[in-house]
């Protein structure tokens, strides 16, 4: 136990869908024992709805949504460096080359940041320099060509698997989860594969278990969690089960958000911003499938987005309309969560830690 840092994005101004309040991103000193979060420092940047942490701890990145969600003119994702004191310096933006940017991430080697565009519909990557700032985009990779007659790409998330071989990335639109592959070398994608999901389903996010084994996907319109077998060798998934992320006689909009796998593997964990919830299941270690648990109230109003520590030893939760997080404690035996801590934080939207 000890203290580490944790950076909280926040919507900066109203949307019409969200009131954001927000001052940009936040930087917390984390108590890992008590659970407490002390403000150290503020950033403007506008709406940092994702961030990202380089893999070298010391760099941070986030998406700069736009107040219209038709234009991408002003959207961009930005590079901050990040000082032993956890206090945040902007190093520099690039164009987010599609509206609405709405996810961030940053490959296990630390050469690229991937962008998805939810209003542009693509994905685009931007090679990292040796300062952590961002480099010109290298690839754009539109998921659909506009077409009256076609359904709208909805870009949500694009994350590489463990070993970089691979990326995979959600389209909410097309209800389809796809796998490229990535020239490391040129910093440009490949279709390698897509897999389609039920229509209307939403795909939103992945996540990977630490065995690199299985493939999480969460479903936003549907409520759902399906678990794939994962080959990473020949890039492929294989679906092998699909469970509710709500109870059976939840009836409204599950308006499922976020994914996580503990960092033992033991556990999976999915927000529901409509149950206003976290929904807690058991990993079998040999077949990847899911056994529920329980439901946890989130304690607040749309969670939107969540992280556990390094350790997995809490769990944070950004209850976006309520303005505030909350921490629990993870019990290591069961996976449920305990409430430790809560903090008041405008439109609270993303949360990273830093590694302990």
């Amino acid at each position: 136990m000890g203290k580490t840092s944790v950076f909280v994005g926040s919507y900066t101004c109203d949307l019409g869908w969200v009131h954001g309040k927000g001052p940009g991103v936040g930087s917390y000193q984390l108590d890992t024992e008590t659970g407490a979060l002390v403000l150290l420092s503020t950033i403007q940047t506008d709406n940092p709805s994702f961030l990202a942490l380089h893999p070298g701890g010391n760099v941070l990145y986030a998406n700069n949504e736009v107040s219209s969600r038709q234009e991408a003119n002003d959207a961009s994702v930005s590079a901050f460096a990040i000082a032993a004191d956890g206090r945040l310096t902007l190093i520099n933006q690039q164009p987010s080359h599609g509206a609405a940017p709405c996810f961030v991430s940053v490959d296990p080697q630390g050469d690229h940041v991937f962008l998805a565009n939810f209003m542009g519909g693509n994905v685009v990557v931007y090679p990292i320099t040796p300062d952590g700032s961002l480099a010109a985009s290298s690839d754009s990779v539109c998921h659909l060509s506009p077409d009256t007659d076609q359904p709208a790409a909805h870009a949500h998330s694009i994350r590489a698997t463990p070993s970089g071989r691979y990326l995979l990335a959600c389209d909410l639109g097309l209800d389809k989860l796809f796998i490229y592959q990535l020239d490391r070398l040129h910093g440009t994608l490949k279709l390698h594969g897509e897999h389609a999901a039920p229509p209307g389903s939403g795909p939103r996010h992945i996540a990977i278990h630490p065995s690199s084994r299985f493939v999480y996907l969460i479903s936003q319109n549907a409520g759902t969690i399906t678990t794939f077998a994962w080959d990473d060798q020949l890039g492929v998934v294989t679906p092998l089960q699909t469970v509710a992320t709500v109870p059976a006689d939840f009836s409204a909009d599950p308006a499922a958000s976020e994914i996580q796998v503990h960092p033992g593997g033991q556990w999976l964990y999915a927000s529901n911003r409509g149950h206003n919830s976290v929904v807690i299941f058991r990993i079998d270690p040999a077949s990847g499938l899911l056994s529920l648990v329980g439901f946890q109230d989130s304690l607040g109003i749309t969670p939107r987005n969540f992280t556990l520590t390094t350790t997995g030893d809490l769990l944070l939760v950004a209850n976006q309309d309520s303005d505030q997080i909350v921490v629990f404690r993870v019990d290591p035996a069961t996976g449920l969560l305990t409430e430790r801590n809560r903090q008041a934080v405008p439109t609270p939207v993303c949360i990273v830690c830093s590694p302990q």
